[in-house]
């Protein structure tokens, strides 16, 4: 066992002094639902990020399960998901180093956790995984073409079953002059917006609108600056049959930490929703990587909207400071409520940044291109004429 933790602290020191520059790091509820009742209504920075603290934290991973009983294969897509440095930017060979370097140290610990070469194959083949394959395969009216275009990378981020979560930041023209104020001696700079699919696995057209979107924004821009998650449960939308759930069967649209999570989350998943296993907040708020990854992004990348797609209710809904949209496309302002653990209520309640909720009508199909682009010049002109500058 010291040996092993010796090796990962070599690892680390090895690696240590080749740091990669890379760029910065890098949803809301089912409205309408009948199960459930609603509450009152109420340019990135670079960072210097060592690529072999992957490396040494993957052998770190490997030696602790030797004690506790859990296999290196279980335990590294969590300490993969911890790691929050964005490889979005980093050239491929250095990507695939880092990579390799990790699942080295996994596979040489793997005789003493008890995991199988084959189970770490198959984790390797997972992270490995390219946006354009499994994913867009479950997608309704996603193009390779179009999926290809969006040209989505890896965010460094990992759902609990190692499926990359992918992102695609689309910037402003350089030109561009609208602007945030920072609020200090830091220069203003533009809007930040940042869109969510498929934070339930089942509502595959979520994720569909979004690669849409993407497409919009490359071609418009729109003088803001996007990022766009496409698919933040990946594990529940490439079930054979697609779950509301990630893979641990947790509702990540109940886990945000939202104000009094202790005991509001279990008490409204116990007596306003009977316990239904589709909804379970889980064990405690933010404990499952794809959640802590929003939290990450909110805080690293600072959005001044969040725009949240579920399906399939057909209603826009808002939480948060400033006047709502009315309408996006055909869907109408409907405000129904909080929920303890969404994202709308820990974005646009507790932290006081507008989350917009689109609920498309149907979660099994897109509205149609003229729509989808309707909606888009919607937002566009909500953001750009009704909401005022945010002080970060």
């Amino acid at each position: 066992m010291s040996a092993r933790l010796a090796r990962a602290g070599l690892i680390a020191a090895a690696a240590g002094a080749a740091v990669l520059m890379l760029r910065g790091p890098i949803g809301d509820h089912a409205a309408g639902d009948p199960l459930e009742t609603p509450l009152a209504a109420s340019a990135p920075a670079s960072a210097a990020i060592p690529v072999a603290a992957a490396s040494a934290a993957a052998e770190l991973a490997a030696v602790a399960p030797a004690a506790s009983g859990a296999s290196a294969a279980a335990s590294a897509p969590v300490v993969a998901a911890a790691v929050p440095a964005s490889a979005a930017s980093a050239p491929a060979p250095v990507a695939a180093a880092a990579s390799a370097a990790a699942s080295a140290a996994i596979a040489a610990a793997a005789p003493a956790s008890g995991a199988s070469a084959a189970a770490l194959a198959a984790l390797a083949a997972r992270q490995a995984v390219k946006p354009c394959g499994e994913l867009i395969a479950r997608l309704p009216n996603v193009s390779q073409a179009l999926c290809e275009a969006a040209e989505l990378k890896a965010s460094g981020w990992m759902s609990v079953e190692g499926f990359p979560l992918f992102q695609r930041d689309v910037a402003a023209p350089a030109q561009s002059v609208a602007v945030v104020s920072t609020g200090g001696p830091r220069p203003p700079r533009r809007p930040r917006v940042l869109v969510i699919g498929a934070i339930h696995g089942d509502e595959i057209s979520s994720a569909s609108l979004v690669f849409h979107w993407i497409a919009h924004a490359i071609e418009t821009g729109a003088e803001m600056d996007w990022r766009f998650i496409p698919a933040l449960n990946p594990d529940g939308l490439l079930q054979k049959k697609p779950s509301r759930m990630n893979a641990r069967g947790i509702d990540l649209n109940r886990n945000f930490p939202t104000p009094h999570w202790h005991p509001n989350a279990h008490e409204y998943w116990i007596k306003r929703t009977k316990q239904d296993a589709r909804r379970y907040p889980g064990p405690e708020p933010l404990s499952e990587p794809e959640s802590r990854f929003v939290t990450h992004t909110m805080d690293s990348w600072k959005p001044d909207v969040i725009v949240s797609v579920h399906a399939p209710f057909g209603v826009l809904d808002y939480d948060g400071p400033s006047t709502p949209p009315e309408r996006l496309g055909r869907l109408f302002l409907d405000r129904v409520g909080i929920y303890p653990g969404s994202l709308g209520n820990y974005g646009g309640a507790h932290r006081g940044i507008p989350v917009v909720t689109i609920e498309l009508p149907s979660a099994v199909s897109t509205p149609t291109d003229a729509d989808m682009r309707q909606m888009w010049i919607d937002l566009l002109r909500w953001i750009g004429e009704r909401l005022s500058p945010v002080e970060r």
